[in-house]
């Protein structure tokens, strides 16, 4: 007589059971936003990283809400987790911009401005 094994454990694990993913690919990109502000305080002056934090923030938002919106989610709850990513996202861009200091965000831009023209067109 053939053993027969629950549905839920593959033959030959033992007692292993797999468990699901949980973070999809978008998601996970998601998490190496950290790692991209990082970059972004290291390479710009000082008052340009919340504006520059700010478009990476909100553009990150419509790129996921956009995945969201093309791709049905499976249950109500994915859809809800979506929904709060993005808006999570947007508060955050949106309050990085309210943060920055845009004259002085203007005048280091004039600065980086003025120091990568070049020659022809100064």
């Amino acid at each position: 007589m053939r053993a027969t094994f629950p549905p839920d454990k593959p033959s030959g694990s033992r007692g292993e059971e797999r468990l699901p993913s949980r973070l999809t690919a978008w998601e996970m990109a998601i998490l190496g936003l950290p790692v991209l502000a990082l970059a972004l305080t290291a390479a710009l002056p000082g008052p340009l990283v919340l504006p520059a934090w700010s478009i990476v923030l909100v553009a990150t938002a419509i790129v996921v809400a956009a995945i969201a919106w093309l791709r049905p989610a499976a249950s109500d709850a994915s859809h809800a987790r979506r929904s709060d990513m993005v808006g999570s996202l947007l508060l955050a861009g949106f309050a990085a911009t309210i943060l920055a200091d845009v004259p002085e965000a203007l005048k280091s831009l004039a600065e980086l401005e003025a120091l990568y023209r070049p020659a022809t067109m100064k």
